[in-house]
């Protein structure tokens, strides 16, 4: 259900941009004296400047980060010398009267931004992962490759490319949550997964939830929230205890291990959740976890915490929202609520 808000809201911000196109366009045609303007012919110019100017942008997207006056060039021409290129086009229209007829599309992005801004703020917003601390479920940039243990398909971080090529191994994890070293990865980086984040929602455990986090709150981290308010959390076994109660995760993660001990393969700075170092969760503070535990710097890792809090402690005013769904690539579509 929260997936079919999130997507109606921005269905409903879409079709009143598109409105506002249709009518503005159909205006500016009015006022440079275009004859035999229909509704029809108006959609399609629309159509066909977006899908230029959707090249444009992917075309941008391929130069490198320092060629930033080419990016202004061609950000602009997409703006409005495209646009006015394809009514001047589909209208058999000199430039100057192309011009005329686009102008009052200009107040469109006027109009829509504050919306967009609003919905980003307090409803939801689009977030792209960064890291692979909840692979299988959610993936940063990755490379694949097969399990040893099990033939499935494995997920290790893009960052430990140059590690592989030097010809070590690295952590990588399967789909049936299986952690092993490999090296048998492809070289070809794939992109991350990007998510819908519901900021209306009040989170519940095993929720994946997007967080400031407490080092340094100007990063977006999501994992999975695990320890609720006033518990103390203890992870044993590969399984999670609040207040000495073993906590059952949904079905789909009945693989998972958590651990707080790496064998001696990192020099953790911390190792709260640990029997020796219990957590003990206030009132609106939340300990959260990583899917790919060996590899996540998740609650059991900080060493500085949010002013007034302990490390390990994700206060609530710093849950920015919880985890919808994944909406791409198309072929890793899933809703989680």
């Amino acid at each position: 259900m929260s997936t079919l808000i999130t997507f109606g809201l921005l269905g409903l911000l879409t079709a009143a941009e598109w409105f506002l196109w249709v009518v503005l366009l159909r205006f500016g045609l009015s006022w440079a004296k275009v004859e035999g303007v229909t509704i029809g012919r108006v959609i399609g110019a629309l159509l066909l400047s977006k899908v230029g100017q959707g090249l444009v942008f992917v075309l941008d997207s391929q130069w490198d980060d320092h060629q930033r006056l080419l990016t202004v060039l061609l950000i602009s021409f997409a703006t409005f010398v495209l646009p006015c290129v394809v009514v001047a086009f589909w209208f058999r229209l000199k430039p100057l009267r192309s011009i005329q007829a686009w102008l009052p599309t200009m107040v469109v992005p006027v109009i829509t931004i504050p919306f967009a801004y609003m919905i980003g703020r307090f409803l939801i917003e689009a977030f792209v992962l960064t890291s692979n601390s909840m692979a299988p479920t959610l993936l940063g940039p990755h490379l694949t490759g097969l399990c040893v243990r099990c033939d499935g398909k494995c997920f290790a971080s893009y960052n430990d490319l140059e590690y592989l090529k030097a010809g070590l191994q690295t952590q990588a994890i399967c789909t049936d949550f299986h952690v092993t070293q490999t090296d048998d990865v492809a070289d070809l980086g794939e992109s991350a997964d990007r998510i819908m984040v519901a900021k209306y929602l009040s989170p519940e455990r095993w929720d994946m939830v997007a967080f400031k986090v407490p080092e340094d709150p100007s990063t977006i981290y999501v994992m999975r929230l695990v320890g609720l308010p006033g518990e103390e959390i203890v992870i044993k076994d590969g399984k999670v205890l609040a207040d000495s109660r073993e906590l059952i995760p949904p079905n789909e993660l009945a693989k998972v291990e958590y651990i707080t001990d790496t064998n001696g393969e990192q020099d953790w700075p911390a190792n709260w959740g640990s029997p020796e170092s219990p957590a003990q969760l206030a009132d609106g503070e939340y300990f959260v976890l990583g899917d790919f535990s060996a590899r996540s710097r998740d609650s059991r890792l900080w060493v500085k915490g949010a002013p007034g809090h302990d490390p390990y402690a994700v206060p609530e005013s710093y849950i920015v929202g919880v985890v919808t769904c994944c909406y791409w690539p198309p072929d890793r579509w899933r809703t989680f609520r």
